[in-house]
């Protein structure tokens, strides 16, 4: 599964072929991940569903249970 993104609305973006997203650099807060978190189908695909979040603002204050109660998995979560 390929979940198509606006980049207009979540900026730069690259797919994983395992049906998630590189965020990696976008800016994106904690208000902005989880609305994309929310906008994500359920992954049904069998696959992992990476969401690669690195360098971006709302790494740490996004509720990351939005995606993964959805089957993805979130990488890129600096310890407290």
């Amino acid at each position: 599964m390929l979940y198509a993104l606006s980049p207009n609305y979540y900026g730069n973006y690259m797919y994983f072929q395992d049906g998630g997203a590189q965020l990696e650099g976008t800016g994106l807060g904690a208000s902005a991940l989880n609305q994309f978190f929310t906008d994500l189908a359920t992954n049904t695909s069998g696959e992992s569903g990476l969401i690669g979040i690195f360098n971006t603002p709302g790494v740490n204050t996004c509720d990351l249970t939005i995606a993964t109660n959805k089957g993805y998995t979130v990488i890129g979560i600096l310890p407290p």
